[in-house]
Order: structure tokens, then sequence, then C-alpha cells
């Protein structure tokens, strides 16, 4: 795992919001979640380690979307639109109504345009495990910013497919990550792995 070195060109980021009204919410029992400054305050680490002209692809639920503008500009990026994503099969849940959608606020900074100039703001895409979010957004992404952009996925699960056109870094406490944020005060699980590595 390396130091935060690169320069990338596009965010993608799917936070453990903590939107639980419970003590212990659904969110909790599957995986440690964040508190909003907690995620706000994640802005130093990726101004240093994105360029000036770039994306951000942040997914919110129906509870934070709001919230999601301010994260977005607190990162340094400006909300542009969003991308709903409508789910297919499985079960939902919704304290007024049964939420069968979530959402990606599409932001940018800097000058940068569409490669691809007929994205549909929407798509249908089946249900997986518990947050597994849609593998189909990263064609989706890579329409927008172009094969060419270096992209950094945050709160990743998984290694991202060798399938796709991107370069893509990974970050996250459940995934050997590809750098650390650890000076930032966002360690990760990798992180010992890392400096045992680096004290020999």
């Amino acid at each position: 795992m390396a130091r935060p070195k690169a320069k990338y060109d596009v965010i993608y980021a799917d936070p453990p919001w903590a939107i639980g009204q419970n003590k212990r919410s659904l969110e909790e029992r599957h995986y440690p979640t964040m508190t909003i400054e907690q995620i706000k305050g994640m802005g130093e680490a990726i101004k240093s380690l994105t360029k000036d002209n770039g994306w951000c692809f942040l997914w919110v639920t129906n509870g934070t979307h709001r919230i999601g503008y301010e994260v977005l500009e607190e990162w340094g990026y400006t909300p542009r639109n969003t991308f709903t994503w409508c789910k297919v099969g499985g079960s939902s849940m919704g304290r007024y109504v049964r939420n069968r959608t979530e959402h990606i606020i599409v932001g940018t900074k800097g000058k940068v345009e569409p490669v691809y100039k007929n994205q549909p703001n929407f798509g249908f895409y089946p249900l997986q495990d518990h947050s597994h979010k849609p593998e189909e957004m990263f064609a989706v992404i890579e329409r927008l910013a172009g094969e060419g952009a270096r992209g950094l996925e945050l709160f990743a699960r998984r290694k991202p497919s060798a399938n796709n056109r991107m370069k893509w870094s990974v970050w996250g406490n459940q995934v050997d990550s590809d750098i650390s944020l650890a000076k930032f005060g966002y360690p990760v699980p990798s992180d010992v792995k890392f400096q045992a590595e680096t004290a020999k």
C-alpha cells in the first residue's frame, strides 16, 4: 500500500452514513458508521489526493440527500446533478414510504465536461447483498469521465473488476486498500499491514 501521492480525476464514495433512528441502526449491524462531521472532515484528504479539475460521485440515501450536498461542498466540489438507482427485486424499508431508490450526487470542480453527452440520470439495477451498490455504476462513471481518467473508490468493499476501462484504486476498512489516509486521521485495518511492511 502506498502513501497518498497519486492525483485522481474521480472520487467515487459510498459513506457509511449513521442514519438509523434507534441506538443501534440497521447499518451498524453490518459495518461501523460515521457521523456527518467525520464524513465532511475527509475534505482535506480528498483535496490532497485529487486534481484541480475532476469529478465526485457521492452515494446518498433518501434520508441523507440534503446533507450530501454539504459533504460535496466540504470536499471541494460543486453539486451538478443527481443519478437515481431504481432498485429491482428484493424488499425495501422506509418509515413513510418504501424506499426503492438510492441516489448519487454528481459533483465537479474546475473545468470538466462529460465525455459522453447522452447519459440518463437513472438506471434500473438489481438489489444484491446489503449496501452492495450496482457494478454498472463503474461504466456510467467511465462514460462521463473518460477511459483515461484515474479513479479512487472510497469506502470500497471489493476490488473493481479488471474489465473496467478506467484505472481504479480503493480505500476502505473491508478491502486491502491501495492508499493510506491514516495521516489525515482515517486509518483502516490495512494500515497496520502497511506500517509493518515499511518498518522492515
